[in-house]
């Protein structure tokens, strides 16, 4: 039998959508994003911006693999799947009824590396027996569940016009290819390519036989589905989702998963069973530990380092669902979510997780489906208090005008002591909105969002915190202790929505002041980008020149130093093909204010003088002198290297100013 945390993932895969957005309001934003801002713990997250938690505990160590690929499983939520479903009513087309709809399934099992691909296929009828189909809207999602949406390459459209290739336009550098082309020419294998230089390789699932109307629907979260308003217009239409089942590095290791396409277990960098793949139903619910009665368990296998064959224990209880938003479209109320509704499918999470060595986890929820408690195999426990928020006027439409935020969370240590952090939520002024946290000590902590704006334009949904605030005490007694104002730099890019559309990419901070208080010193970190793909395209979120300035009273002082960095790939267009976009090439570090300069080829500092290098690091790869075959070669979960390159670092130089020479070390490596 299929292991329970494939069974609830399968539950919860997609509904059907049709919005007109072009990127994510916050309402619907999960997971991490490049730049946002989080409070918590290494189990926890709080979202500072929307209120969202997450959840992300480990479960079983990890298993030590060969290359760049490891697995970890995680016990993982993420709260922001409550959403606004419409769909229009029978035989009048201008009519809809909307309800509320619970994306997530609770506390589950989430495995990584996970990569999944979103899209929408349509089907459109001419009226004279003519049918076209299109596929539009590809989003990715990791195993955060965070979307990240995608701009298309030019140049790789197929017969209907929609691209064959895209790149996130939000810094994450994913790339996504497509292959395979059907009958009616809709392309359904796709490779995903990480900024590593990771494959991953996934399967569309046939998409015949889609029927349903065009309605106001989004598709679930979970990780599956990315939470993004992406369907077109058209007579019948599909949402649809490939999982990633086979990964491989960059030398050439494979990882084959299990996912909705595939029924065989997976198998690791070393042939082994993926952990916690394969189970088994049980009716012992010994140790299942709930207040609603328990509905099923589960046994899950996986190897413990010592190679011994351990169990999990999975336990799931039916959570009565109520919800009380309170909110209408067009002055016609949202049908609420009930459990035993028809509209209503039942909520049955996780609710005691028995470990190998007897203990557990233990999680109540609320009517909504949320996370209330968490109690620790070592003890204690994590305690959440929750509130509806309303972020109305901060989305381009407004089927789902409120969601469920934290309100409260407190740590436990089941010794007597515990700590409570307080969370408060404003509401949204365009284009500010500020959120505070009170910490245990009754320190706020005030956070200001600001949208991002392109040429004196605003987009609404994209909140960046900009200015941050610790205080002594309450913010009402306005004893500032310290102050960080961040500034970015942003740019619309054509992103594939349906019709294509605009959203805002490549956003990332320029500047990052810092006053501490009550002295009123200031500093200032100042940062370049690199240029990416070029002009009005994805860049890679790589700083290339770092300006760091000195405190002094009321505003920066003198440049302290410079820091310049070269990527491989900016040299070697190889290392840009294979995705590898973090590799260094060279960091230098320039004293502004130094007046020799011992090294010649020292570049050009920020103000336009000679400058001088205080220090300086090259890096190079894939040299042959340092690359040798094992003996025997390595057979097993093993192909050749995917790409030309490897992006293995091989020699590491480190400048010596005293002697202007380098001081060199050398990495070998097996190959095969």
């Amino acid at each position: 039998m299929k292991s329970a945390k494939l069974l609830q993932l399968f539950a919860i895969i997609f509904v059907f959508s049709n919005p007109l957005l072009a990127q994510t309001a916050p309402n619907l934003e999960n997971g991490w994003k490049p730049y946002g801002s989080y409070d918590g713990t290494r189990l926890d997250t709080v979202n500072l911006m929307n209120g969202n938690l997450m959840l992300h505990a480990p479960v079983i160590p990890d298993l030590p693999q060969r290359g760049a690929l490891s697995v970890t499983n995680t016990l993982f939520v993420s709260s922001k799947d409550w959403q606004v479903a419409c769909v229009a009513n029978s035989g009048s087309p201008s009519g809809q009824t909307c309800s509320w709809q619970k994306g997530g399934a609770g506390v589950n099992i989430q495995r990584s590396p996970f990569l999944g691909v979103h899209r929408t296929v349509v089907k459109n009828g001419s009226g004279t027996g003519t049918v076209t189909y299109s596929a539009y809207g590809y989003t990715v999602s990791s195993a955060d569940a965070a979307a990240h949406q995608l701009t298309p390459v030019s140049g790789t459209e197929d017969p209907t016009g929609e691209a064959t290739e895209f790149n996130s336009l939000d810094l994450t550098g994913y790339h996504v290819q497509m292959t395979n082309p059907d009958v009616n020419g809709i392309f359904n294998n796709v490779v995903v390519t990480d900024r590593r230089g990771n494959l991953y390789q996934g399967t569309f699932a046939a998409y015949s036989g889609c029927s349903h109307p065009v309605g106001n629907m989004l598709p679930r979260t979970g990780g599956w589905a990315a939470v993004v308003d992406d369907a077109p217009f058209g007579d019948q239409f599909c949402s649809q989702g490939a999982v990633a089942t086979l990964i491989t590095d960059s030398n050439g290791n494979q990882m084959a998963l299990h996912g909705p396409q595939n029924s065989n277990p997976g198998a690791d960098t070393l042939n082994r069973a993926i952990p916690l793949e394969t189970g088994a139903a049980v009716s012992d619910y010994s140790n299942c530990v709930s207040r609603f009665p328990i509905a099923r368990a589960f046994a899950l296998n996986y190897q413990a380092p010592d190679g011994t064959q351990r169990q999990l224990k999975e336990c799931f209880a039916e959570i009565p669902i109520q919800t009380s938003f309170n909110q209408s479209i067009n002055g016609v109320p949202v049908i609420e979510a009930v459990t035993g509704d028809l509209s209503t499918t039942h909520f049955v999470p996780i609710v005691t997780l028995v470990l190998a060595d007897g203990t557990r986890w233990v999680f109540d929820y609320d009517s909504y489906g949320e996370l209330i408690s968490m109690g620790l195999p070592t003890g204690g426990s994590i305690t959440y208090t929750w509130a509806t928020i309303g972020l109305t006027n901060c989305s381009i439409n407004n089927l789902t005008p409120v969601s469920r935020a934290v309100a409260s969370r407190t740590l436990n240590d089941g010794q007597g002591h515990s700590s409570t952090w307080n969370y408060h939520w404003g509401a949204f002024a365009s284009p500010i909105l500020t959120n505070s946290v009170t910490d245990p000590l009754g320190n706020d902590t005030v956070h200001v969002f600001t949208a991002q704006a392109v040429g004196g334009g605003s987009s609404s949904c994209d909140l960046y915190e900009t200015t941050t605030t610790e205080y002594q005490g309450a913010s009402s007694a306005n004893q500032s202790r310290r102050r960080v104002d961040t500034t970015y730099s942003s740019q619309f890019l054509a992103a594939d929505t349906a019709p294509v559309g605009l959203a805002l990419g490549n956003i990332r901070p320029t500047t990052i002041q810092t006053t501490m208080y009550p002295s009123g010193k200031v500093k200032l970190v100042s940062k370049q980008y690199d240029s990416g793909l070029g002009a009005g395209l994805p860049i890679f979120g790589n700083v290339v020149k770092e300006l760091e300035y000195d405190w002094d009273q009321g505003a920066p002082g003198a440049l302290l130093h410079e820091t310049d960095t070269v990527y491989q790939w900016q040299k070697n267009s190889a290392y840009l093909t294979a995705r590898m976009l973090d590799l260094p090439a060279s960091t230098v570090v320039i004293d502004p204010a130094a007046a020799n300069n011992t090294k010649s080829n020292c570049p050009i500092n920020a103000t336009g003088g000679t400058a001088s290098c205080i220090a300086e690091t090259d890096y190079s790869y894939d040299e042959p002198a340092y690359l040798n075959t094992p003996t025997p070669a390595v057979a097993t979960q093993h192909v050749a290297q995917p790409n030309g390159v490897r992006g293995n670092q091989t020699t590491v130089s480190r400048w010596l100013n005293t002697t202007n020479s380098f001081v060199t070390s050398h990495t070998n490596w097996y190959v095969v």
